[in-house]
């Protein structure tokens, strides 16, 4: 049975060879940074290759578009067009 990672954030993307390394962060509120706030700790890596990892960016970015056209998210050429 798989069970569900959770990550705040991808805070590195490393290639070596034919592999793809992705490391995950998550908050920890235990730990502050500058200005009080929250810091980032390693918290899982994800090791695949090329092909997947390309495989991958494409559905993220399919699913990106998706998300503009119904509104989810702005693009970043939208937001900076309102300013």
């Amino acid at each position: 049975m798989a069970s569900d990672i959770f990550a705040d954030r991808l805070v590195d993307i490393v290639v070596t060879g034919t592999l793809v390394r992705l490391d995950f962060a998550n908050i920890d509120p235990l730990e502050k940074e500058k200005h009080n706030q929250p810091s980032l700790a390693f918290s899982r890596r994800l090791v695949m290759p090329i092909e997947g990892f390309l495989a991958m960016s494409d559905s993220l970015s399919k699913m990106i578009a998706i998300m503009i056209e119904k509104g989810t998210i702005v693009s970043r050429n939208d937001a900076n067009l309102s300013t």
